[in-house]
Order: structure tokens, then C-alpha cells, then sequence
């Protein structure tokens, strides 16, 4: 999705956009062989940062390759923050779907900024260390990898993956609590150790009264372990009747993604990554239970389809997954 701004009689694409401009939105829409395409029918969506829908264009058309939405005049009613465009666009075989969010600054407010920041300059180092550090911490989602929430005992409760699922939870589980009564006997301290660190990764862990929860993750940020403990929290608060008497079933923690969702919540682009990786999921099951050729091959066209849908995705994360599925199908065909 394009931004544009006009300036004279053209509208000029735009990283972020300033109150008072007429804007318009344009998505560019193609197919998987990455043609512009023609026809079809969609919409444009732009929310608010309150959530209210301030543009709601439909029965769109693209027309080589753009589909553009009315003009919108950024006037008073307009507040600044970060504005969300949704795009939907289908011709009756295919289907596009995207949203992305963007910047509506205030210029008033920046020059007023300019002037605080150029009068109070003494104060520069601070605030650069802070802006470095909340810089820092803006991707810390995607350095999230599995999540497991264990008895003191080190018995797994519940487990989940930000990506590719671990070959064996169950083994990590046990490691990490046995990592933690190693450190705590031998080094003789009651406190319990909080951060495991392998160069790119950490072992991220918070104790509650019933249960430790230990997060992979790519960073050691202090959002992280802040988010960590608020999901402990929230898991022993809601689960803690059951964890007193707990016999060993695991079933009645199945709400847990729900919690998990207010600490560590998804974006519509991770949404559809993880989408991606359940569906890889799905057809590597389906793989280990067929051994006739002819099914697995059917298979492996219903693959191929869906990979040439998502190749982006694929590529960016979960190739060696695809990779070891099509190897597996091919093992089992030539065996067959």
C-alpha cells in the first residue's frame, strides 16, 4: 500500500504523512507470477489510531496493477499517531489481503519539538540514550521463538511457538529445569536464575508460587522479561485452583493462548506467517500418514499451491521446513 500526498496536481508517495495534506491510497495488486493485474473488485480501509473508520472505499477496481481509494482531506477532525490501511481485493479466484500502518504527524508539534530540543540540549545524551533504547526494543517480537510454562518439578504445562515448532518440547522442558536446580545447588543462592545467555540465544525464565515460565528468545530486553512476568501472573491467577491439586492433565490450560495473546500479541503480518507455519504444519502430517505414491504426490501439487501463494513467507521463514518435506516425500516415494 502506497501513501501519497499532493503537491500541486500530483500526489507524491509519502514514508509518513503531516495533518493539513490531502492524501489518497493506492495498492498495488499482483499475481503470483508478480504481473500487474486488471478487474476485480475490492476495498480500502483506513482506521483511525482510535480505531474509527474515517475511510471506507468499495466496489474498487485495480487497473494495471493499481487500485487506487478517493482523496482525503486531513483536516481538523484529524488527531496524529498511526493511522491503519486494510486493502481486500478479489477477482473471484484469487484473493489479496494486507494491512500496514503508517505515521500523521502534527507539524505544529514538531516545530514546537525542535525548539525544546535545540533550547534544552544540555539534556541531549539522555534522551538519545533513551531513544536508543526504546529503538532497540521496537522489533522485540520477532526475536521471540518458544515459550514454556513448567512445574517446579520441571514438567511441562504448556507449551508455544512464535515459529517452526521445537522437534521435542518435552526434552527442552526438562533441560531448562534441570539447568535451574544445577545453578541454584552449586552456586549455594536462593535466588533463582533469571537468564540463560548463548551468544544469539537467551533463555529468558520468571518463577512464579506454581510455575516457571521460560522464554526462547534472540534478545535479552527488559520489555520481554516485563511481559514474562505479567503472563505469570495472569497464568497463576487464572490456573492457580488447578495448580495446587494439579494430577497431570493438561487440558484444562487450553485457555492459555488467550493470556498469551495480551503479552505477546500478533500483528496481521505475523498472523499470516504464523498461518503459514501451521498449514506447513498441517501437510507434514498429513505426509507422515500416507504411503501410497499417488496420494503423496496429490499431495505435493496441494503443496506446491499453496507454496506459490505464500513464497515470500516461505522463504523468509520456514524454507528448511519445506525443504525437509519435499525430501520426506520423495524418501517415501522411492521407497514405495
Amino acid at each position: 500500500i502506497d501513501f501519497k500526498a499532493q503537491s500541486g496536481s500530483l500526489f507524491i508517495e509519502e514514508s509518513s504523512l503531516e495533518l493539513g495534506q490531502t492524501i489518497k491510497l493506492e495498492a498495488q495488486i499482483y499475481n503470483t507470477f508478480n504481473q500487474p493485474v486488471s478487474g476485480g473488485v475490492g476495498q480500502i480501509l483506513l482506521k483511525s489510531p482510535s480505531g474509527s473508520i474515517i475511510l471506507n472505499d468499495t466496489g474498487l477496481n485495480a487497473v494495471n496493477g493499481i487500485m487506487s481509494s478517493s482523496e482525503l482531506a486531513l483536516g481538523s477532525g484529524f488527531s496524529e499517531g498511526f493511522y491503519e490501511a486494510t486493502i481486500l481485493w478479489t477477482n473471484g479466484q484469487e484473493i489479496a489481503y494486507y494491512s500496514v500502518s503508517i505515521q500523521i504527524e502534527d507539524p505544529a508539534k514538531m516545530i514546537i519539538f525542535i525548539g525544546i530540543i535545540v533550547g534544552a540540549a544540555v539534556a541531549s545524551v539522555p534522551l538519545a540514550i533513551v531513544a536508543r533504547r526504546q529503538f532497540k526494543q521496537r522489533n522485540w517480537k520477532k526475536a521471540l521463538k518458544n515459550l514454556f510454562v513448567l512445574t517446579k518439578d520441571g514438567v511441562s504445562l504448556y507449551e508455544y511457538s512464535f515459529g517452526i515448532e521445537i522437534q521435542d518440547p518435552a526434552l527442552i522442558s526438562a533441560m531448562i529445569a534441570a539447568l535451574t536446580n544445577f545453578v541454584r545447588e552449586a552456586t549455594g543462592s536462593k535466588k533463582a536464575l533469571r537468564t540463560v545467555d548463548q551468544e544469539d540465544k537467551k533463555v529468558i525464565l520468571y518463577h512464579g508460587d506454581y510455575v516457571t515460565v521460560a522464554l526462547l528468545s534472540e534478545k535479552d530486553l527488559p520489555i520481554i522479561h516485563k511481559r514474562i512476568k505479567r503472563f505469570t501472573e495472569s497464568f497463576e491467577d487464572q490456573y492457580g485452583i488447578h495448580l495446587k491439586s494439579w494430577k497431570g492433565e493438561t487440558t484444562i490450560f487450553k485457555g492459555t493462548e488467550i493470556l498469551l495473546s495480551k503479552e505477546f500479541p500478533l500483528d496481521v503480518e505475523e498472523q499470516v506467517i504464523r498461518g503459514v507455519k501451521q498449514k506447513l504444519l498441517d501437510f507434514r502430517q498429513q505426509l507422515d500418514v500416507l504411503k501410497d505414491p499417488a496420494h503423496i504426490i496429490s499431495l505435493l501439487k496441494h503443496i506446491n499451491d499453496f507454496i506459490s501463494r505464500y513464497q515470500a513467507v516461505v522463504n523468509n521463514n520456514y524454507i528448511d521446513y519445506y525443504f525437509e518435506i519435499i525430501k520426506i516425500a520423495e524418501e517415501k516415494i522411492s521407497l514405495a
